[in-house]
């Protein structure tokens, strides 16, 4: 999907948006499952403390005074931010596991 993204946003960029993997994206975007209103606010916390991820040459975990931070900015109670942090473990391990996954099958 990360492939087909990539060229797609190519080909829009160069104002071909009759491009076969333009129509290939929309296509696979109108069969995406919805998220459910109750989660977004997860999955906007999981992307914005995600973009707080340490660089470097492995994928690191994401950190819990970044979630710490969000959590209070947005005034969860103690219990609100504990449960954030525990989605935002439990998503980060599927990411990490991803990447791993990946490593594997390139090497």
């Amino acid at each position: 999907m990360e492939r087909l993204e990539k060229e797609a946003s190519a080909a829009m960029k160069a104002g071909r948006f009759e491009h076969s993997s333009v129509i290939e994206l929309a296509e696979a975007q109108a069969h995406q499952p919805t998220l459910p209103q109750h989660c977004e606010f997860y999955w906007n916390a999981f992307l914005a403390i995600g973009s707080m991820r340490d660089v470097g040459l492995a994928a690191s975990k994401l950190r819990w005074d970044d979630t710490m931070k969000y959590a209070d900015r947005y005034r969860l109670t103690l219990h609100e931010a504990e449960l954030l942090w525990a989605i935002i473990r439990a998503m980060d391990a599927v990411v990490l596991s991803e990447v791993k996954d990946d490593k594997s099958k390139s090497s």
